[in-house]
């Protein structure tokens, strides 16, 4: 796996002018590879300056470097991705962005997730900086499902540095922000080294007003972890999901869209929807012969996501699981002959697992 993957990566022609040079110092000395991984000194040469592969080779590291011009960092990653994804390697979803340093100089890190054209699936880490005319990317991949090694990853990243690099004044952060502050050797801070333990809670920030704005949530730690957004879409629906082509005289109408994006690095399992309503609503019970029937009315209804209720809708399957990148874009309508609906709101709050603890948010839907 490793060796198919690192025969695909070179540093692109049409972002930097590559050409053989020496460097005064031995710049793969900055980074350190895992303990216990192989630093694979006979695949450095021209761009690559360092290579370590995993003992059981599910994730590997690489570092390259070449002279050039000078470019923004978010302009080489998005074109070091572009050119990257086109030959099947692993960088299809973007997961988030944040700003940092290596030894004072500035530098962008993206996370990613995507698969390979084996079909292999892995976390990604890009890193771009610039020191002394010469543009660096740090790249780090680990399969799905492997842990370990994705910390190894995250800490040969955070300790990443240019060697000679000495009383270089370190940018101060900014509030929410990473960085670290000292002179030159400091580890490259864009990350919280505190992301690997399970959040304690959520953050819930509205991206406008009203009930149709975006939720993004982010955990305890300053990590990104979802957008939510339910917007009204208007009388007609946007797609034909679970629609009866005889809709218009069942007198559906008043539609809406909700979308739910995994903008974390780990898998996120939604639990449970509680929707608290304006008005009672027929509940429904279910024999043991699976058939449904209504047993009262209550302004709460409580939707436990097992079986065959699903809350999302991914990739044209029904499921409950959101794993990294992943987006879920669903339909949902009303119908009535009165319009007992219009001007009212219900509040729906979801329950969901993530990073081995449940949370739960609360969005709300404006009928018109």
């Amino acid at each position: 796996m490793i060796r198919i993957l690192r025969a695909s990566f070179c540093f692109l022609l049409i972002l930097v002018s590559v050409a053989s040079f020496a460097f005064a110092t031995d710049m793969s000395k900055g980074l350190d590879c895992p303990p216990g991984w192989n630093d694979n000194i006979s695949a450095r040469g021209n761009d690559v300056i360092k290579q370590c592969i995993s003992p059981n080779q599910n994730a590997f590291i690489e570092l390259y470097a070449a002279p050039g011009p000078e470019l923004p960092l978010g302009k080489l990653l998005d074109l070091w991705t572009a050119q990257m994804t086109q030959r099947g390697l692993p960088f299809q979803d973007f997961i988030s962005e944040q700003p940092g340093h290596v030894s004072g100089y500035p530098a962008v890190t993206r996370v990613y997730s995507g698969h390979t054209q084996n079909g292999a699936y892995f976390d990604s880490s890009l890193v771009a900086s610039r020191y002394k005319g010469v543009n660096y990317i740090f790249q780090g991949l680990s399969m799905k499902g492997h842990e370990r090694a994705r910390q190894n990853i995250r800490h040969s990243m955070n300790t990443w540095y240019y060697p000679g690099v000495e009383d270089v004044a370190q940018p101060a952060p900014s509030p929410g922000s990473f960085g670290s502050s000292g002179s030159g050797g400091s580890p490259y801070d864009n990350y919280n080294p505190q992301q690997t333990q399970a959040p304690s809670a959520i953050r819930v920030e509205r991206l406008g007003s009203g009930c149709d704005a975006m939720l993004r949530i982010t955990d305890n730690f300053g990590n990104p972890v979802l957008d939510f957004q339910s917007q009204y879409v208007g009388s007609k629906p946007f797609n034909n999901e679970k629609l009866p082509s005889s809709w218009r005289s069942l007198r559906y109408h008043m539609f809406y869209r909700t979308t739910i994006r995994n903008t974390s690095d780990a898998p996120i399992h939604f639990v449970k929807v509680i929707v608290d309503s304006f008005k009672k609503m027929t509940q429904y019970c279910t024999k043991p012969s699976g058939q449904k029937y209504a047993c009262g009315q209550s302004m709460r209804t409580i939707k436990n996501l097992t079986g065959n209720n699903k809350t999302l809708l991914v990739d044209g399957a029904y499921t409950n699981d959101l794993l990294p990148g992943k987006l879920s874009v669903k339909q949902g309508y009303y119908n009535t002959n009165t319009n007992d609906f219009s001007g009212k709101t219900s509040t729906y709050t979801y329950f969901f697992n993530y990073r081995g603890r449940q949370f739960s948010f609360k969005s709300c839907r404006l009928y018109r």
